[in-house]
């Protein structure tokens, strides 16, 4: 017998004996195996026949490998990824320091891909996109799920450092006419460390007195100026590829092409017993990742002895990120917390940068970077003691980043996988207190406990500098420690019996570091108002999901503001964007146009609209509005007057045209502001669950737009593994059977 014929006949033995996978009506793989390790090994099997190239692509854009199959349009995502990731060998480092049982929960999964590879190789299998590419799929391994999570980990969860934007920003704004002289006022206005007015997912009547000196310490107009005189000098268009590299901007306009992650952002509600109508806790998740097809995301579910969990994987990757087991489910949420950081340091020699009094040598490795139809490139990663060297100045200094969980997100999958088996609240805060990324972590208990954790490695910085700037590489600024797992803002049983968040602050004292992203005006508060009834059912969570896709955040905090319009179109919008409103659509035409009247002729558009909309935000174009900013952006007018001058730069004949999913071949599904996945679990006698993964489980097939109209029509599918018992193992049958 062929040897190929002889493994791919081993592989199926051994899934015969000791498991199976059924599928659900949507093709969801229902995994039954006789062992843990088992389990993960269908799981890579399963998850391979669903969506091969797209874990395929996902390996190649974690690695910075894709430039060697799709040419030169990918080689600046392959440098991106060669400067600022780890290598190989790092990453099998992390896997490493894993358990036994989730190193083995990687290596079975390992299998199972290669398990399916070949057996889809020797039927003729294989999606077509490997022989349009000219390759065959190289043999799967630990390390490639390792490097896809580490990106998806990083990406979601942990902010990139938004030091050398932000210097760029003040450079951009030194270089203006109109704004010289006011940059540090505008800096401040635009870039505030703590709005108390700002939503918070933990309520006052729950908070707890602020533990951190650190948080409660603003840094003064001092403090900045201190930190800009040491900051070397560059101009604004020497900061700009620092600006890129530091955002990991090329690998992710890479990601939305190929399918893979590629936007943050998330909203979960969680319902305690007495606010529940049917008397049990209730919890939505709905992660934000992006539309595409196939999907993002993958549904699985897993069935052994000591394991049983339902919810989504990323394809590539061991595990569920979101789900349920019979007796927890959970939801994450972008934490947005300040775990990174850009430090300076001169250049000193040939090979070296100085750190304090001492003279430190950089890293080097030289990475070769393959690509199609043309020469290799070799890059140079160049590190300091650290992390990566983000750009290199012509004054000779170099700008590093700092991370909290260098070379250690792996240990947030290990917290994933021990969550798998906790029964109560003491065994989940032991798992999560070995996450090391930041997200907001929520839970509903079928004993009736609800509760929310900050998670991640959150450094405490050395005082007397400014957080939201680069800082001098030394001993004087080194972070000084990190905050305890059971310091970070955390509720048991709130006392409304309701959690919300929509990557909206934690707690009030939270500082926002160096991203302008919590201002009074921040869409939590959307939920908020569609979850006011005493007491809430599962239908009142889908209608609350229903509605905040047809809400407009910021309309109710310009309420006051609009009063002052002339025409009754804007003056009585109810902030409800639905698709062929006028009035929606004047509403976000004039919330532009105050932008301008009040910042464009200060301020400049930031180089580009992009830029200048994500720095203007809603929540200083109010204060702006209001006369509430350092600078005086109405220049003598009133608010009416502005509100007026705006106004009069509508177009009332337009119509607000509802952003849609719009994926290939498939006509647009109307509001697209919900989930990527949704999942609703009430937490009875037994765990019951709904869901929808639109377009489809599959990349191709039956299964590949079948949840296109339920997610049309706002629809969700019933999670099969939670509501059905355990069945034996049947005698032996085929692996996909």
């Amino acid at each position: 017998m062929p040897i190929m014929s002889l493994v791919i006949l081993t592989s199926l033995l051994l899934a015969q004996a000791n498991g199976t996978i059924t599928r659900d009506p949507y093709g969801v793989p229902m995994i039954h195996a006789a062992t843990e390790s088992d389990a993960y090994r269908l799981a890579g099997y399963a998850v391979a026949q669903d969506r091969l190239w797209q874990m395929e692509e996902s390996r190649r854009l974690a690695e910075g490998r894709l430039a060697e199959i799709e040419g030169k349009q990918f080689l600046a995502s392959d440098r991106e990824v060669a400067l600022n990731g780890y290598s190989l060998e790092e990453l099998q480092t992390q896997i490493d320091h894993l358990s036994v049982d989730v190193r083995n929960d990687f290596a079975a999964y390992a299998q199972g891909v290669n398990d399916w590879m070949l057996e889809a190789k020797s039927k003729n299998q294989l999606p077509h996109e490997f022989a349009d590419h000219g390759i065959d799929p190289a043999p799967w391994t630990p390390v490639d799920s390792a490097a896809i999570g580490v990106r998806l980990l990083q990406y979601f969860g942990r902010m990139t450092a938004g030091q050398i934007r932000n210097l760029a920003a003040i450079k951009y704004l030194k270089t203006r006419p109109s704004s010289k002289g006011l940059e540090l006022n505008i800096f401040d206005d635009l870039l505030w460390e703590n709005d108390p007015s700002s939503p918070t997912t933990i309520s006052k009547e729950d908070e707890t007195q602020c533990p951190y000196t650190f948080v409660l310490t603003k840094p003064d107009r001092a403090v900045t100026l201190k930190t800009l005189g040491a900051i070397p000098t560059t101009n604004l268009f020497e900061l700009l590829p620092g600006v890129a590299l530091a955002s990991r901007k090329a690998s992710t306009e890479v990601a939305e092409r190929l399918h893979v992650p590629f936007r943050t952002g998330s909203y979960a509600m969680v319902v305690a017993p007495k606010r529940s109508a049917t008397g049990v806790p209730l919890l939505l998740s709905a992660p934000q990742m992006g539309f595409t097809s196939p999907a993002i995301i993958h549904e699985i579910a897993l069935d052994a002895p000591g394991l049983k969990v339902q919810g989504i994987d990323v394809p590539g990757v061991p595990g569920v990120a979101i789900g349920a087991t019979p007796q927890l489910a959970w939801g994450l949420t972008t934490g947005v917390a300040d775990m990174e950081d850009i430090y300076f340091a001169k250049a000193e020699g040939a090979d070296g940068y100085r750190y304090g009094a001492e003279v430190k040598p950089l890293q080097h490795e030289k990475v070769t970077i393959l690509v199609k139809d043309g020469d290799p490139v070799t890059v140079d990663r160049v590190r300091t003691q650290v992390g990566p060297v983000v750009l290199k100045t012509g004054s000779g200094y170099y700008f590093t980043r700092r991370s909290s969980c260098w070379m250690s997100e792996l240990q947030s999958i290990q917290a994933l996988h021990d969550l798998y088996k906790a029964g109560n609240t003491a065994q989940v805060d032991a798992a999560l207190s070995l996450a090391t990324v930041n997200f907001n972590f929520f839970y509903a208990m079928r004993d009736g406990n609800i509760g929310y954790h900050y998670t991640g490695l959150i450094p405490v910085r050395a005082k007397g500098w400014d957080p939201r700037l680069p800082t001098v590489l030394g001993p004087d600024t080194a972070w000084q420690r990190m905050l305890a797992y059971g310091a970070l803002p955390h509720v048991s049983n709130p006392k409304s019996g309701l959690l919300t968040n929509w990557n909206n602050k934690p707690v009030s004292w939270w500082p926002q570091g160096d991203l302008p992203a919590w201002g009074s005006i921040q869409h939590k508060s959307v939920i908020d108002r569609f979850l006011a009834k005493p007491l809430l059912s599962p239908a009142d969570l889908e209608i609350a999901a229903w509605g905040i896709a047809r809400t407009d955040e910021d309309a109710p905090a310009f309420h006051a503001a609009l009063q002052s319009a002339v025409t009754p179109t804007l003056r009585n919008f109810d902030g409800r964007d639905l698709d062929g409103s006028y009035s929606a659509a004047a509403f976000r035409q004039w919330l532009d146009a105050v932008r301008d009247e009040l910042f464009l002729g200060v301020t400049g558009n930031f180089l580009d609209q992009t830029n200048y909309r994500t720095v203007v935000q809603p929540s200083v174009i109010l204060k702006a509005l209001e006369g509430r900013t350092k600078t005086d952006f109405l220049h003598g007018r009133s608010t009416a007057d502005v509100v007026r001058a705006a106004e009069a730069k509508i177009d009332f004949s337009r119509r607000y045209e509802a952003p849609s999913i719009k994926l290939d071949g498939i006509d647009p599904i109307p509001y697209s502001n919900r989930g990527s996945y949704i999942q609703i679990i009430e937490l009875g006698p037994t765990v019951t669950g709904r869901n929808v993964l639109p377009p489809g489980e599959a990349a191709t097939g039956d299964h590949s737009v079948d949840q296109v109209n339920l997610s049309r029509a706002w629809i969700y599918k019933p999670m099969t593994l939670l509501v059905a018992p355990s069945p034996p193992l049947p005698p032996a049958r085929s692996a996909g059977g």
